[in-house]
């Protein structure tokens, strides 16, 4: 299976919170699955330790997703396009990227938000 981690998902993997289930863990810790990260959500998290909204640890993301192995989607001009089209009544456009790259690149999407089962049966949890 391919996976694409949630913002959350992605931060809470690697600072080992219970709040990841443990259907998730388990499906990203097998190693017969290939466990991706968006250059969306990278920034997302980021961004926000910079400013305050989550730990600082989240500012050394990119050396603690390395250690882990996790392969970067990056954003491609189709992504956005397919984001910027989507029948959905939205707003986060963090989320509608997300959704747009699970889609277009045929992953299944590891999220906790409900709000992606309104418009893709492929969230896993």
């Amino acid at each position: 299976m391919r996976l694409l981690l949630d913002s959350h998902a992605l931060f809470w993997t690697l600072s080992d919170d219970r709040r990841l289930s443990t259907r998730a863990r388990s499906a990203i810790l097998d190693d017969a699955n290939d466990v991706y990260y968006s250059a969306a959500s990278l920034y997302e998290l980021v961004f926000k330790a910079a400013r305050g909204r989550l730990p600082q640890a989240a500012l050394v993301l990119p050396e603690s997703i390395a250690a882990a192995g996790f392969a970067e989607l990056g954003i491609a001009s189709g992504h956005l396009i397919h984001a910027a089209r989507l029948d959905w009544q939205h707003g986060d456009p963090w989320d509608r990227i997300l959704l747009a790259q699970a889609t277009l690149e045929d992953m299944t999407l590891v999220s906790a938000d409900v709000v992606f089962d309104a418009v893709s049966a492929a969230r896993f949890w």
